[in-house]
């Protein structure tokens, strides 16, 4: 279902409006919408690129955790859940506006928009250009989650170097920190704590000489 309602127009309506920025920026999110759309209906392959999310705060980032550099143009969130907070993500988008040169230096390029922005959705694109994340990209998007729920999130993107159709790939969802190392964590301090209280009434009943 497309999440918004875009005025009648076509690709090849979308030509030649220099000079007019509202319908060059209508133009411009109807084609990136669109190409995200079209591309859901093949099967996504798998990508080098993650987004990591914290349980407990809900702070995420794009990352590019392989070996291998990825050329993107567009991805997307899902939370079937609805957990998504629109007011919390921090978009591509929102940092070329705010930092620009930070913007270029990370992602090589500029000219990314907001798609989709709700609840359990979303979406942004770059139309002119190519972002580039090499081994250990991280970028983060503010605080994307109103409450963590177990294999709720997708997250896919568009590799520029795949057809369009069929370049939607699906990346991995890191989860952090562990639950399995945040519980043993929490068992090592809760077993130091104990074992020093332990030790102490020892020492106070006589029985903890060195």
């Amino acid at each position: 279902m497309m999440p918004e309602q875009f005025p009648a127009t076509t690709l090849s309506s979308c030509q030649n409006t220099r000079g007019d920025s509202k319908r060059d920026s209508s133009c411009r999110r109807f084609v990136l919408v669109s190409a995200l759309l079209s591309a859901m209906v093949a099967p996504a392959h798998a990508g080098d690129l993650s987004l990591t999310v914290n349980e407990f705060t809900g702070e995420a980032w794009i990352q590019n955790l392989s070996d291998s550099v990825v050329h993107f143009d567009g991805y997307e969130i899902l939370s079937v859940a609805g957990l998504l907070d629109p007011l919390g993500w921090y978009s591509f988008e929102d940092l070329t506006r705010d930092e620009p040169l930070v913007a270029l230096a990370s992602l090589k390029s500029t000219g990314w928009s907001e798609l989709v922005a709700e609840s359990t959705w979303f979406s942004e694109g770059n139309l002119g250009n190519v972002s580039v994340a090499q081994p250990g990209f991280s970028l983060g998007l503010g605080t994307l989650l109103t409450a963590y729920q177990n294999d709720d999130l997708v997250f896919r993107y568009l590799d520029a170097n795949l057809a369009p159709g069929a370049n939607l790939v699906s990346g991995s969802v890191v989860i952090v920190p562990e639950p399995n190392a945040a519980y043993l964590a929490f068992c090592g301090a809760l077993a130091f704590f104990l074992g020093r209280r332990i030790f102490h009434a020892s020492k106070r009943s006589g029985n903890g000489r060195e």
